[in-house]
């Protein structure tokens, strides 16, 4: 694997602040590391609100931000093999990446609606313009600092895992501190401007440290003083097989952060602070990961323990990869799943020992120490870029999750293997086939475990502890949009939480259909509508069923429904209906990119108020953007699942608002209820030639009445803004309850 000799540590040199200096470098790459995962969350959050939160959008996003760091690392590398002064270049570095991040939301707001109509190629490169310079600044300063202590500590390995630890650290503080403290308090500018003033900072501290650090080895190479040691003239970089398993290995590891983010996100119905603990989970681990390993780099290279060490942890990471993810689903009946987390920080610490180790292996510790990292760096990002669009786009739109996991075990038990073989002394010829069985015996084991540690898997995540109380899951789809799982009696749960039934039943009415009926009795002649969100279809149904609705338009973000609709033969004639199209994509996007649609009315019925995202369909920038995309007299009517902050923001745009259960009729114009006409609605609204309350039957004649005698008693506009007057509208910066830790009712 082309071997680089990596000696053990020497002693600081006194010119350099000996151990004080490296405890300042990594303190300062420890607080470095918060707002870069600031910056991130709420980047990519920015990003989706211009190009949407479609599978397509999340992809590219990512992958602009990794090929940004990657580069980064290989400029980085670059520029510090020559570089005198490399802690005075992480200075600039921070410096620069605080002044870009101070204005950097109101730049992406700008190039957003610039930007709105380009496909999807020139969409990516607007992406990656975007994020491409503070990105690569960031990702320059790993190698930079390498080069730095490198140049005192002659070991490799243990300065990658030291600055890996610290900076993982804190990134991983960064995502509790937000999840819990910052987003809420202070909303998505203000986070942004706190992360861009750390690193001003840090790079106002590192400057002056520079600038102390010039002076003391000034004084110590002038005739009389001890001259400062080097680290030698550079060496070789790291070879192609170093670069392979860094590859490797960042595709492995963005592919199990994938199926991480998958499982926690159904588990927790999508809750917007689990994705920042998850991935803080995650980085943790990778932390403790990079920290462990320090102790291995003490080892001789060329021994080849180094190596073996190497492939047993791949090793054991490929398994224990694979036993943790249904361990969680098998635990969540038993204890809250936020107490399953310990999971996510065991299986990536087993991933992060390893691009220490490789820098160890594979990068000898002289002046081009830091060039060789930023090439394991670049290597190790293409294959996270690898990973994320393999796994996101391709094998989760084809295999299953546990499918995913048992594929990325086989990876990472092929690589141990092979990594066993190259890298064992001849003398171990034994060594290496026994070692090549024990993979392969180890691969149909899990093979053989797999359909036993996975069944029900889905259910126990999504049920927890009443699993026993709920029937069972018929029907699991699986795409790249995310998971929609059917119970036995029909019920729909997407993401993990309950998104309706296949049901137009308007007598028992599971799906609150009741509700759609206050469109014909608010407005006189709704002949086109849109509809966002399609989830089962029946509300769909019962809308293109209203007397006068002509088109109905339907912009659904997870084409994964229209799977689930096309099997039921009582829906799946919605696919194909006159007047109904049906578009994927992400419904805000949809309505900036068609600025001159209007609509009679516009009907979300919107999920929970505290999930991720959803205060881009609940805020008073989105409100203003429906309410340029109705005609005159139009109304938005909308699920505001009895929030009284995204009822408060509906009276806040809209001069007229009713409420009607948890749904909010908005509107220009008076909003004057006519019971006639949602008698008749009622009365004569038939699916499929079937009349949703049959005339004659008394249970449908006494549904009929308690719905209008519910409807008549719908909160009208002074009672709903005395009531919520006090309560602050959902804006985008501040986005809306999704962090909020207290429910809002």
């Amino acid at each position: 694997m082309g071997s680089r000799r990596s000696p053990p540590d020497a002693a600081p040199h006194a010119a350099d602040g000996g151990g004080v200096g490296v405890a300042l470098v990594g303190l300062l790459f420890l607080v470095s590391g918060a707002p870069a995962i600031v910056y991130q969350l709420l980047w990519q959050r920015a990003l989706y609100a211009i190009y949407g939160i479609h599978v397509e959008a999340v992809a590219v996003v990512v992958a602009a931000f990794l090929l940004g760091l990657g580069l980064g690392g290989l400029i980085g590398g670059a520029v510090s093999r020559r570089a005198r002064r490399p802690l005075l270049l992480f200075a600039l570095a921070e410096l620069a990446i605080g002044a870009y991040g101070w204005g950097s939301l109101a730049v992406f707001d700008r190039v957003g609606e610039a930007t709105l109509q380009l496909g999807p190629t020139a969409t990516a490169a607007a992406t990656f313009a975007l994020v491409a310079v503070p990105t690569a600044l960031m990702g320059a300063t790993l190698p930079l600092l390498v080069a730095h202590l490198v140049r005192r500590s002659r070991n490799v390995g243990r300065s990658v895992g030291l600055l890996l630890f610290v900076n993982t650290v804190g990134s991983a503080a960064a995502c509790l501190v937000g999840a819990f403290l910052l987003f809420e308090a202070l909303g998505a500018a203000a986070s942004v401007r706190l992360a861009a003033a750390v690193n001003l900072s840090v790079g106002a501290v590192a400057l002056a440290w520079a600038a102390v650090e010039r002076r003391t080895t000034t004084t110590a190479s002038r005739p009389g003083g001890e001259e400062v040691a080097t680290a030698g003239r550079p060496g070789r970089g790291p070879s192609a097989g170093v670069l392979a398993l860094a590859f490797a290995g960042g595709a492995v590891s963005l592919s199990h952060e994938i199926v991480w983010f998958r499982v926690y996100s159904f588990a927790t119905g999508g809750l917007a602070a689990g994705f920042a603990l998850v991935l803080g989970m995650f980085l943790a681990g990778l932390a403790v990961g990079a920290l462990v390993v320090r102790g291995a780099c003490r080892d001789e290279v060329g021994s080849g323990a180094t190596w073996g060490t190497f492939a047993r942890l791949v090793a054991a990471a490929a398994v224990v990869g694979f036993g943790l993810v249904p361990l969680v689903s098998w635990l969540a009946p038993v204890v809250h799943v936020a107490l399953t987390l310990p999971a996510v920080l065991i299986g990536a610490a087993l991933l992060g020992v390893q691009l220490p180790l490789l820098g160890h292996l594979g990068v000898a510790a002289d002046d081009g120490a830091g060039a060789g990292v930023g090439r394991i760096v670049l290597a190790n990002v293409l294959g996270a870029v690898a990973g994320s669009l393999g796994t996101g786009f391709v094998l989760m739109e084809h295999l299953s999750l546990s499918g995913i996991t048992l594929l990325l075990a086989a990876v990472g038990l092929a690589v141990a293997a092979t990594v066993r073989a190259v890298t064992a002394p001849a003398a171990e010829a034994e060594a290496r086939r026994k070692g090549g069985l024990a993979a392969a015996a180890t691969l149909l084991l899990l093979v053989a475990a797999r359909p036993v540690a996975f069944d029900g898997f889905w259910d126990r995540l999504l049920f927890g502890r009443h699993v026993g109380g709920h029937p069972r899951l018929e029907r699991v789809v699986e795409g790249r949009g995310g998971v929609i799982a059917v119970t036995g009696d029909g019920d729909v749960y997407g993401g993990g939480m309950y998104d309706g039934a296949f049901s137009t039943d308007l007598v028992d009415d599971p799906n609150g259909i009741a509700r759609a009926f206050a469109l014909p009795a608010l407005h006189p002649a709704p002949r086109d509508v849109l509809l966002i969100g399609l989830s089962s279809g029946s509300w769909a149904r019962v809308l293109a069923a209203f007397e006068g609705v002509e088109r109905l338009t339907v912009v659904e973000i997870d084409r994964g429904y229209l799977r689930l609709i096309g099997e039921r033969d009582e829906f799946a004639a919605l696919l194909d209906a006159p007047g109904v199209s049906i578009e994927i994509d992400d419904g805000r996007r949809w309505l900036a990119r068609h600025p001159d649609r209007r609509f009679d009315a516009i009907v979300m019925n919107t999920t929970f108020h505290w999930r991720a995202h959803v205060s881009r369909l609940l805020s008073v920038e989105f409100l203003e953007e429906a309410r340029r995309h109705l005609r005159p007299g139009g109304l938005l009517y909308y699920n505001t699942t009895d929030s009284p902050r995204a009822q408060a923001t509906a009276a806040a745009v809209f001069p007229h608002v009713l409420r009607f259960r948890n749904f909010v009729a908005a509107s220009d114009v008076p909003l004057v209820p006519d019971a006639t006409r949602l008698r008749e609605a009622l009365a004569g609204t038939a699916v499929d030639g079937r009349r949703l309350l049959p005339s004659g039957d008394p249970a449908a004649a006494a549904r009929l009445e308690a719905i209008v005698r519910e409807f008549e008693a719908a909160e009208g506009d002074l009672a709903l803004r005395a009531r919520t007057a006090s309560r602050r509208p959902i804006t985008d910066d501040d986005m809306g309850s999704e962090w909020a830790h207290e429910p809002d009712r």
